[in-house]
């Protein structure tokens, strides 16, 4: 075929791999999957099934840029990837946006999101302007990027953490596992973000502008690497960077071995090793 799936405006697609595995069309520009509304996937089979693309699309397994209404998309099960080693495009898997004031949630309960390489902007997945991610559960890996090896935001997008693990992603500039930049906002409040690399800056998280950043009891950074500052997280002059709780362990940079702060840091609990 040479155009993937859309989910029009006013529908949902529910999904159930079943073990099955969704291939997507070859080309520069379709993704298997273009969700305006709202999309669920699940699997009730032992061996999860797969949504595989084969293209060099902005998110090339799924695409929630242009949508027209509020869009949430849930996933429980599966593994998302690619085929392509590499591409140019930003969102190695999933590329959230806007469309006007209508804004995307992508809610990540379970499965897996494996990143590939791209040249530019977050290996597994890209999200802007007001967008949310939710991540409770699941794997997000294999992800390398120039920023954001697994995530990169801009934009004034959120992303909360509740549980799950990050991990194995690197990028050749900054941000191994998640790159942040405008008014962006990070609550860590579970899960675990580790042995993820930077050539330069920011192993595990790199926050610049006005972005916030917030960690809790139940989450955990660890085993981050830099070429240069900040092994596990660097930060900017203007960021809001506080910890209440949590872990920041065991990172290797060659200046800040676990934090390179730029900006201030306030510190009401958790631990630093």
């Amino acid at each position: 075929t040479t155009g993937g799936t859309s989910v029009p405006n006013g529908s949902k697609l529910n999904l159930c791999l079943c073990g099955h595995t969704i291939t997507g069309p070859e080309g520069s520009g379709a993704s298997v999957f273009f969700v305006n509304t709202g999309m669920t996937i699940g699997d009730c089979a032992t061996t999860p099934g797969q949504i595989i693309s084969r293209n060099d699309a902005y998110g090339s397994v799924m695409y929630l840029y242009e949508h027209n209404g509020a869009t949430t998309v849930d996933i429980f099960a599966g593994t998302l990837r690619s085929a392509m080693a590499s591409q140019t495009k930003d969102g190695g898997i999933i590329y959230i946006g806007n469309q006007g004031k209508n804004l995307a949630t992508l809610n990540l309960y379970g499965g897996t999101i494996v990143g590939k390489s791209v040249t530019e902007n977050g290996g597994a997945v890209n999200i802007i302007k007001g967008n949310r991610l939710n991540m409770y559960g699941g794997w997000i890996t294999g992800g390398a990027a120039k920023n954001g090896g697994a995530i990169r935001m801009s934009d004034g997008s959120t992303f909360n953490m509740y549980g799950g693990t990050i991990g194995n992603n690197s990028a050749t500039a900054s941000g191994g596992a998640i790159y942040a930049k405008g008014t962006c906002k990070l609550q860590l409040r579970g899960g675990t973000i580790t042995d993820n690399s930077a050539t330069t800056d920011g192993g595990s998280i790199y926050i610049t502008d006005t972005v916030t950043l917030e960690i809790y009891d139940g989450a955990t950074v660890t085993k981050g690497t830099a070429g240069n500052e900040g092994g596990n997280v660097r930060n900017g002059s203007k960021t809001s960077f506080n910890i209440y709780g949590g872990a920041i362990t065991y990172g290797n940079a060659k200046s800040g071995g676990n934090l390179m702060l730029f900006g201030p840091l306030n510190m009401y609990g958790g631990k630093i090793t």
